[in-house]
């Protein structure tokens, strides 16, 4: 006869779940949001993942790409990173997820990863040169 278990945090009451087929997630189980910005001007931010109020955003990958505007002697580099606002430069960014080099008619992939931004913060990105289209996937978690 089968253990009954229940696996449970004392500190929020929150529960371990079996998903479809009895298995015991041990990664996000939720599907990933998409969120597309073109960095279209040098130095200058762009907001890609909007705050939501008591949540943060659980990045799970990025997808970069540089068109023919991409100096074809120089890479772009493109820092994503979070921010008080949707308007906030790099320079007073709180914290940098990432500084990527591409290359003209370039696409960057970066999957898996899983990093959390702070709770209610926006996540803008910038480049060195333009354009840069930027695509970041993952989800909202009630903090």
């Amino acid at each position: 006869m089968p253990a009954s278990v229940v696996i449970t945090d004392p500190s929020n009451g929150g529960q371990v779940r079996l998903v479809t087929g009895g298995a015991v997630p041990v990664a996000p189980v939720h599907p990933s949001l998409s969120f597309n910005a073109t960095l279209g001007t040098d130095d200058t931010a762009v907001n890609i993942v909007a705050a939501k109020a008591n949540h943060v955003f659980c990045m799970t990958g990025i997808l970069l790409t540089a068109n023919q505007n991409v100096s074809n002697t120089v890479n772009a580099t493109v820092t994503i990173y979070t921010a008080d606002s949707e308007t906030t430069a790099k320079a007073s960014a709180i914290t940098t997820l990432f500084e990527l080099s591409i290359g003209r008619n370039d696409i960057r992939d970066i999957t898996p990863v899983l990093v959390e931004a702070e709770k209610g913060k926006w996540i803008n990105g910038e480049t060195t040169d333009d354009d840069v289209i930027v695509t970041i996937l993952g989800y909202y978690l009630k903090a």
